[in-house]
């Protein structure tokens, strides 16, 4: 008998000591899931906040680009009429070999410095264009005899030299050095 009491006073004691173990861990556990819950808690508002916050950047930069895309277009429109006469002027060049490398605009007139270049070489000259449409453009050709010895076995005595002449005869002008400078030798 003495034997069956102190079993079932073991038995207790190891129910009691169990039951006490498994307690513990039962409000561990629940500790830690209520924990588990709460940073759940915490990263689901954190979550939403930065779903938020990137809804609000994505609508940002769509705006942005928006702007960059409308800017771009501005700039392209114009750049366009920049890049037009440049255009124009380069094939007025290859058309003619007229080169117009520098423009000075003075009180009275503009100065030009022109390089004509044709068969027989480049004819380096400035050209004073008066803004009053009565007076006379001056011719003034920049010859150098080592450079320009060809050409000047073509050139006429008149585009060795300074002339002047009436702005309505320009035309014809620049047609005569054309030719002079385009002469087969």
């Amino acid at each position: 008998m003495k034997a069956q009491k102190a079993a079932s006073i073991v038995s207790e004691d190891g129910d009691e000591s169990f039951d006490s173990g498994f307690e513990e861990y039962r409000e561990s556990a629940e500790s830690q899931a209520a924990l588990a819950q709460e940073a759940i808690s915490v990263l689901e508002v954190q979550v939403a906040n930065d779903a938020a916050e990137l809804k609000k950047l994505r609508a940002a930069l769509k705006k942005r680009d928006d702007q960059v895309k409308a800017l771009t277009t501005k700039l392209e429109a114009r750049s366009l009429p920049s890049t037009l006469p440049a255009l124009k002027e380069e094939i007025y060049q290859d058309l003619t070999g007229l080169v117009i490398s520098s423009v000075q605009r003075e009180e009275d007139e503009t100065i030009l410095s022109c390089l004509q270049t044709g068969r027989n070489g480049t004819l380096h000259y400035k050209l004073a264009w008066p803004k009053d449409a009565r007076e006379q453009i001056t011719f003034t050709p920049h010859l150098d005899e080592e450079r320009d010895a060809q050409l000047l076995e073509v050139l006429p005595d008149y585009l060795s030299e300074q002339i002047m002449f009436a702005q309505d005869q320009a035309s014809l002008f620049a047609y005569r050095l054309w030719t002079a400078i385009q002469k087969k030798v």
